[in-house]
């Protein structure tokens, strides 16, 4: 399993819990994991072409992801996997 962790953002649509266990043998997989336990997560987080979204960034073990597409990157147990929504709003 890979551990998925959400921005406090994204864990307060599921009941805040920032980190979550995942399987799967890509990102794509691992998300649909996560999407398994709380579908609602994929309207924030994908577009309705499965691809990210241009606010979210999906890094694995500290990189970022080389596949926004078809979110072929490979996860093997242990890796960590943080997905990150831009926050924007607001002028000084």
């Amino acid at each position: 399993m890979a551990a998925l962790i959400l921005t406090r953002a994204l864990a307060a649509q599921v009941d805040h819990q920032l980190e979550h266990e995942v399987e799967g043998a890509s990102v794509r997989e691992a998300l649909d994991s996560l999407f398994a336990m709380h579908p609602q997560l994929r309207r924030y987080l994908l577009t309705d072409g499965g691809t990210v979204r241009q606010h979210v960034n999906v890094f694995l073990n500290e990189t970022l992801i080389e596949d926004r597409r078809g979110l072929s990157d490979a996860v093997s147990p242990g890796d960590t996997i943080h997905v990150i929504q831009a926050v924007s709003g607001g002028s000084a």
